[in-house]
């Protein structure tokens, strides 16, 4: 895990895969200045889904969640990163990720 940590935290690494049950792999496209997001971290992503030319859809979604040790796609990456998920599982799915906000809430 701290392996695939690591090459995310360099955006010309390429995809990487991040889970091998639904063949998930992440790519980073640009490369945060902010905090790294770790276990216990909210954290606040905007996805963009692909439109019919492959570029990103005008349509946002914003989806906050708190980072447990089973959130690989985020594990590692900073703050003001942007990244795609693909996957060529069953449920097939293609997401533009943006990270905006990453807090340590206190308990």
């Amino acid at each position: 895990m701290r392996k695939v940590c690591n090459q995310l935290d360099k955006p010309e690494s390429g995809w990487k895969q991040i889970s091998s049950d639904d063949e998930r792999r992440v790519l980073i496209t640009a490369q945060g200045t902010g905090p790294i997001i770790q276990d216990g971290d909210e954290v606040t992503i905007r996805v963009r889904y692909p439109g019919k030319d492959g570029k990103p859809e005008k349509f946002e979604e914003l989806k906050t969640f708190l980072a447990t040790k089973g959130s690989f796609e985020f594990q590692g990456i900073r703050q003001g990163s942007s990244l795609i998920i693909a996957s060529n599982g069953e449920k097939k799915i293609f997401e533009f990720v943006d990270i905006l906000v990453v807090t340590n809430p206190k308990p």
